[in-house]
């Protein structure tokens, strides 16, 4: 999946949450952000 803009800010955050959870060992993601 392809974001960009406000949809690829929130997934940034969202993959940000989930690597701070200290049960979470790995994030996979097939997005593309394009910056």
């Amino acid at each position: 999946t392809q974001l960009a803009g406000d949809e690829a800010l929130r997934m940034q955050k969202l993959i940000d949450v989930l690597e701070s959870l200290d049960d979470v060992q790995e994030v996979y993601t097939s997005v593309v952000i394009d910056e």
